[in-house]
């Protein structure tokens, strides 16, 4: 008989992690609809010392409601991720690393510098109380600040002026600004008998900005044009921003939607007008959201947009990686059905180029785009777009020659790690986007690539390539959007089976159907039944890696050639890493979790491994729960059944789709539980024009029937699903 039992909430969420050893709560509608919202807490900041020494203690206060509480089915706890990002910004305005919530500087540049110029910086919701040492050292002092200020100007161009200004409203002349920037700041400088201080903006970002931009002066004034005139309003902003305010800007809304099988969430309605905006402004743009955020549905979104406005129609090109191919048909497929996509990769590449019309959108790869370069450089595109543009990151392979070579109407790179190496990484991406725009590679290098690898300038020249490349990059993390966003994120990802699978999988197939045949024919109905099913678990094992063939020769193949599927997840692993999530990689092989694993370990990224043979399985997920733990957890689908509390992932990959759902939603729910403050992206990697393909078809027109799915083939156990369900997935 069961009983219920009430629980103090603080009792139950203290009891949490062994609560949930005894109680899967992910199994009720309950934990679904149940947020974990945090609190907005009041900061206050206490300061103290002199010249030579200055104390900073950071309080953070909260209403007078008790915390944790329930308040409209969500908890309302403490905000820790909002503690912490203001003692980092704190830390960083005092150039110390950060200790609890009080801050010690005894460097006098650093005070002087805090006092004058960064505390202005903080957020003005902020409490700060100065002791009267504090105000007398402060006021010794005269700070001169730069001020922008933007006059009526025609669309084409923008008029300002620059000034610089004292805290008290004194105009101070440029001439006498060069000459103290000359001077270091010397002490001999005096106004009103105070010593002249220059804020670090004069040198480190107006000055040097404004030397590397286009601008002209008329009668006294300052005139910037296209690219510049973002960038000096980008200046403006930043003078005056406080940290934590977001870099997301309102760009307009009322660019009509076209018409796509699909509604767009708010911040992607933004992302689709930056996008037209963009384009129509300067002809290029960088979209760097996070995986998960719909980069693809935005851009598809933008191509229907260009070609619904186009008086003189021309083909879209996209360029994209061979593990995407499938993934980008299967995208245009769902949001654009009406829209023709011609596939140029394969041998058949020639015949379908002359059928080519002025509306269709053409898909080929880099490796394929370099090949055919000379065709593509005798075309005519409205936009051409780039995804996983990071690959281009190297400017002297073919790969990033041949991109920067394409002409287009508008150009498009989408990419969620637009720097993974070094800011070289920025420089070829914008050789597409916008040539020329960061100089040549030796000006580049020059300016931005030496000057980073200086500690003393890596801060100063980060700032400033920011605002150079702002007006052509829009990146936003799921934490911005968090609110936006549903609890978790379902994303199948299409592969192509490589040449190698395609011939393995076709000589199963054509075997299989032909002993099946054999065996029905001569009135053996269980043993056809379970001929069918061996052929499925092979066909299952070809869609995923060859190397779980006990074939030298398959096992000797590239990554590429030897499982589409394993090129896509190391992909996907390499950016989410990037980006720092965690991430949950489920497998029914065993096999395949050990090969995964091997090449994890190739490219210097730790990982864990649980199955059905793990001892202490605890022992491992606490490894993987500590902030310094490894950032991949292989578990097969015999070990990921209840007890696992993995909330530190925010990615879940499934190798291989599971035929029972529930079991499948049983294994992300390691990750998306209570306790998961973040939202979850799972990826399914599945093939295109396979039986994986099939299956998942089928379960949608037989969901019922697919809950009691066997959650292995590889078993003696005949699935629910009927005969005639499984021949149709061998058609």
């Amino acid at each position: 008989e069961t009983k219920a039992t009430d629980l103090p909430l603080d009792t139950f969420l203290s009891l949490l992690d062994s609560l949930q050893t005894l109680v899967d709560f992910t199994s009720s509608d309950w934990f679904e609809s149940l947020k974990f919202l945090p609190a907005t807490p009041h900061f206050e900041l206490s300061l103290d010392g002199d010249h030579t020494r200055l104390s900073a203690d950071l309080l953070a206060t909260y209403p007078t409601q008790k915390l944790p509480r329930f308040e409209d089915n969500a908890v309302i706890t403490r905000n820790f991720a909002a503690e912490a990002s203001a003692i980092t910004i704190l830390g960083k305005l005092l150039n110390v690393q950060p200790s609890g919530t009080r801050f010690h500087v005894s460097d006098p540049r650093s005070i002087q510098s805090f006092l004058l110029d960064s505390l202005k910086k903080l957020p003005g919701a902020w409490k700060i109380t100065r002791s009267p040492s504090i105000e007398k050292h402060t006021s010794s002092f005269i700070f001169v600040s730069p001020k922008i200020q933007i006059l009526p100007s025609p669309d084409e161009w923008l008029n300002f002026d620059l000034t610089f200004e004292t805290d008290a409203g004194a105009t101070i002349p440029a001439s006498e600004i060069r000459r103290l920037l000359r001077s270091k700041n010397s002490p001999s400088h005096l106004f009103k008998g105070k010593q002249i201080i220059l804020s670090d903006d004069i040198e480190n970002l107006v000055d040097p900005l404004f030397e590397d931009l286009d601008l002209h002066q008329e009668n006294g004034h300052f005139i910037a044009r296209k690219a510049s005139i973002q960038i000096i309003r980008e200046i403006k902003e930043s003078l005056n921003k406080v940290l934590n305010k977001s870099d997301v800007r309102t760009y307009s809304q009322d660019i009509q939607i076209p018409s796509i099988q699909a509604k767009l969430r708010p911040y992607q309605v933004h992302g689709f007008s930056w996008l037209v905006d963009r384009l129509n402004r300067y002809q290029g743009a960088l979209l760097a959201d996070d995986m998960g955020l719909g980069k693809t549905l935005q851009t598809i979104a933008c191509i229907e947009h260009l070609f619904t406005n186009c008086s003189h129609p021309a083909p879209a090109l996209i360029v994209v990686t061979t593990s995407l191919l499938g993934n980008w048909l299967a995208e245009y497929s769902r949001f654009a059905p009406q829209r023709r996509v011609v596939t140029l990769h394969g041998s058949q590449r020639d015949k379908l180029r002359e059928s080519i019309q002025t509306t269709d959108i053409i898909l080929t790869t880099y490796g394929t785009l370099a090949r055919d370069l000379a065709y593509h450089l005798n075309q005519t595109y409205s936009v051409v777009v780039i995804d996983e543009a990071s690959l281009i990151r190297n400017p002297d392979t073919d790969h990033s020659k041949a991109v920067a070579k394409l002409k287009a109407s508008a150009k498009i790179a989408l990419t969620g790690t637009p720097i993974e190496n070094s800011a070289r990484d920025l420089w070829s991406i914008f050789r597409f986007i916008q040539p020329g725009w960061l100089g040549t590679r030796h000006q580049f290098q020059e300016r931005y690539e030496i000057p980073l690898k200086n500690p003393e300038t890596a801060s100063r020249t980060s700032q400033l390539l920011r605002l150079k490349t702002s007006p052509f990059v829009l990146r936003r993390t799921k934490l911005e959007v968090a609110p936006e966003l549903p609890s978790k994120i379902h994303i199948n990802e299409y592969c192509e089976l490589s040449k190698d699978q395609l011939a393995v999988y076709r000589d199963l197939l054509k075997e299989g159907r032909k002993r099946i045949d054999e065996i029905r024919d001569s009135g053996q109905a269980a043993a056809a039944r379970m001929q069918t099913l061996t052929t499925l678990l092979r066909l299952r094992q070809t869609c995923c890696d060859l190397a779980l063939f006990d074939s030298e020769k398959l096992k000797a193949l590239p990554i590429p050639s030897r499982s589409a599927k394993l090129e896509r997840l190391l992909e996907i692993t390499e950016q989410s890493i990037s980006a720092g999530s965690k991430i949950l990689v489920f497998s029914q092989f065993q096999k395949q979790l050990v090969g995964i694993q091997t090449q994890l370990t190739a490219l210097g990224i730790p990982s864990l491994r649980l199955d059905g043979q793990t001892p202490k399985r605890q022992a491992l997920v606490d490894r993987f729960q500590s902030s310094d733990g490894p950032p991949v957890f292989l578990i097969s689908l015999k070990a990921g059944g209840y007890g696992l509390n993995l909330t530190a992932a925010d990615i879940v990959i499934h190798f291989d789709p599971w035929w029972n759902p529930a079991a499948e939603a049983q294994a992300t729910d390691r990750a998306h539980r209570i306790g998961q403050t973040k939202p979850v992206t799972v990826f399914r990697l599945l093939t295109r024009n396979t039986v994986e393909e099939k299956v998942v078809q089928l379960q949608a027109s037989k969901k019922a029937l697919a809950e009691s799915l066997d959650e292995s083939l590889n078993t003696t156990d005949a699935p629910a699903w009927s005969m005639e369900d499984l021949h149709q997935l061998l058609q």
